[in-house]
């Protein structure tokens, strides 16, 4: 029939997109060195081996996708005005980036002052490794992260702060000769720490019970008190101390291709609610019905948040069509039926296996629908709230500066980048020519207006300005253990001023620490709370409702932003590519177990000795644009404990 035939166009046309994503995701089709959309740029040293007295040279380094480029501090070429230029491809399979830990005074010998170093390997046919150099760990964290970032053919669904659990190889030895050394597992800045120390305490109270009163009372310790775990701490758990080949294997992750077909699979015999809809997989084209739903459902709320939004600003930073299901693919990707159970079955087993005495069994042949609650993105914390500045912490354009020292203004040109303002001579083709650097980190900015018919000749030569203007200027105080540095900047202009100062004050404060490419842990018991303030802080325009996140601050800042870029964009540019999240998804997935006896008795409510709830969480924020993203949340599974046989109401009842 016409239907028929319509619904079967419709699934090749799908099948078709999804598999034109995957080959760019795979692939990089497009990748282009001259694409103005960048991920990350700034100043680095470079050096090719780690030694007392090695040579360190600058670089002007610029991430794309797929691509990480640096280029020469000098001209290569002075007639043709080249710089020389490098690229190294970054694919998942091939590249490894992490950081080094060095020796004291390796790199202060070398460099002259305190350095933090990260390595960039490529194995292809020969095996190319540089190693890299940022003044603060903060920024080299933010580098190492947005390396992964732009790698790939990497996962589309572990979680963005993986880095933070990762284990290093030395330590990881020394770990499983000491059977896991005790809490030096738990990283000490996980919003998670109280539950895995309770975890790792019930964990070996478990693995050492003989008898059913000594196991179940380790157990009761959980019992009416949800334990949230971090998926990515289990997996580095389960590798270090766990000799298994399966263990080390469970949370492998297949390729995207591979990842679309059994993700299909699942879909077809699984059901999924979105926003309270119910479809299923298995009803007439039900893995197409749930990949639209989605779909459509991220365009709604991207579109909802920006509708208060100037158009043009709009049409550069939505969510576009294919942008969505690319989203869509990824969120299901996560969630489907064979690794969210997968992952949820290893973080029971790791803690309560005990062979001797209990079998871990699943309660229900029927599975619990996946749960996907799209939503506006909200800012959910005062340090998030720092995220509305995120548009200001790369910024670069022509400055007029001096040091205390120095009775001269010099033109510079300054790159800020995640914490450090470097000042070059040129700006063209790429910045280099580096004249100094200032780490922000621990400073301290003042700001002043003065005439500059008070200033002297000094300033003639340095800034053409119309004489007995007002100019505004900035102070810098930056120390370190050896010595304190004063650095002026002057502006001729208010809007330029106001740009650079709130990003200077941004990258000087501690809420820039606060890793914005993370997401704030889940919100395990309030979904309905957020949905209902998120609908009420978007409103209607009749009823004075505004895009989320907007707040007097945030109108200033734009204001600032227009007029500069109006009077003064060939002076200035703003790294502003990548747009702030508009939707944000959390997903669930649920399930039910069983911890019976290895000794059964025939009698069902004898052999359960406790029950457990297992729910799969993740959360996403989504963004349009040229250098549109989705991050992904921290993997988390949420484990409910009850003694005995008891039926799923129950968990309702004690839990809420």
């Amino acid at each position: 029939t016409l239907t028929q035939n319509f619904a079967m166009e419709h699934r090749i046309f799908l099948r078709a997109i999804l598999q034109l994503l995957t080959e760019r995701d795979q692939y990089a089709v497009g990748v282009d060195v001259n694409d103005p959309h960048t991920i990350k740029v700034g100043s680095l040293k470079k050096a090719q081996h780690l030694m007392r007295g090695g040579i360190w040279k600058v670089k002007y380094v610029e991430i794309r996708r797929g691509l990480f480029s640096y280029y020469e501090d000098e001209m290569s070429d002075m007639t043709t005005g080249k710089l020389q230029r490098k690229s190294i491809p970054l694919r998942a399979n091939s590249c490894t980036c992490r950081a080094v830990k060095v020796q004291k005074g390796v790199v202060s010998q070398s460099t002259g002052n305190k350095g933090y170093v990260f390595e960039l390997i490529v194995e292809s046919d020969v095996k190319w490794k540089r190693l890299w150099m940022t003044s603060s760990k903060e920024d080299r964290q933010s580098w190492i992260h947005a390396i992964h970032e732009a790698m790939i053919g990497g996962s589309v669904t572990r979680g963005d702060n993986f880095l933070d659990y990762q284990i290093e190889p030395k330590k990881r030895t020394i770990m499983k000769k000491h059977d896991g050394g005790g809490d030096s597992i738990v990283p000490p800045n996980s919003p998670y720490k109280q539950n895995l120390e309770e975890y790792l305490r019930v964990q070996k109270g478990v693995k050492n019970a003989t008898s059913k009163e000594e196991y179940v009372g380790m157990l009761s310790l959980l019992c009416g008190v949800p334990l949230n775990v971090p998926v990515q701490w289990i997996k580095e758990h389960v590798e270090t101390l766990s000799s298994s080949q399966n263990a080390s294997k469970a949370f492998e992750e297949d390729s995207v291709s591979n990842g679309i077909s059994q993700l299909w699979k699942d879909m077809l015999r699984d059901s999924v609610s979105i926003n309270g809809d119910l479809f299923a997989g298995d009803s007439g084209h039900g893995p197409e019905q749930i990949i639209g739903e989605l779909t459509r459902c991220i365009m709604k709320f991207d579109r909802m948040s920006l509708r208060n939004v100037d158009s043009n600003v709009m049409k550069k930073f939505r969510i576009t069509e294919s942008m969505a299901l690319s989203y869509a693919r990824d969120v299901l990707l996560s969630c489907n039926r064979t690794r969210s159970g997968g992952d949820s079955y290893y973080c029971v087993d790791t803690l309560c296996s005990n062979p001797d005495l209990v079998v871990l069994c699943p309660s229900s042949t029927v599975a619990e629908p996946l749960t996907v609650t799209v939503k506006h993105a909200t800012v959910e914390t005062e340090e998030s709230r720092s995220s509305v500045l995120q548009k200001y912490s790369e910024l670069s354009g022509w400055l007029v500066t001096r040091t205390k020292k120095q009775k001269h203004w010099r033109k510079r040109f300054g790159v800020l980048s995640e914490g450090v303002l470097s000042f070059y001579r040129h700006d063209q083709p790429r910045p280099h020519g580096l004249q100094g650097q200032l780490i922000l980190a621990g400073a301290t900015i003042q700001q002043s207006s003065q005439s500059k018919t008070n200033e002297g000749d000094a300033n003639k030569t340095s800034i053409n300005e119309t004489r007995g203007a007002l100019k505004y200027i900035l102070c810098i105080a930056t120390s370190d253990s050896k010595s304190k540095m004063e650095q002026f900047i002057s502006f001729p202009d208010v809007s330029i001023f106001a740009v650079w100062n709130k990003a200077l004050t941004f990258a000087i404060s501690p809420a820039r620490k606060t890793n914005a490419q993370t997401l704030c842990p889940v919100d395990m018991n309030n979904d309905n709370n957020e949905q209902k303030q998120t609908e009420q802080n978007h409103g209607n325009k009749q009823h004075g409702g505004d895009r989320v996140g907007r707040d007097d601050n945030t109108a200033q800042d734009e204001h600032f932003r227009k007029q500069m870029l109006k009077k003064h964009s060939e002076r200035m540019k703003i790294k502003s590519g990548r747009a702030r999240s508009t939707v944000e998804i959390l997903v669930r997935a649920s399930a039910m177990y069983k911890i019976c006896t290895t000794d059964p008795q025939g009698d069902e409510e004898e052999d359960t000795w406790v029950m457990l709830q297992t729910s799969f969480l993740q959360k996403f924020r989504l963004s349009g644009g040229p250098n549109g993203r989705i991050m992904r949340g921290e993997e988390v599974v949420q484990l409910k404990f009850l003694q005995g046989l008891v039926s799923d109401d129950a968990f309702d009842t004690v839990f809420g």
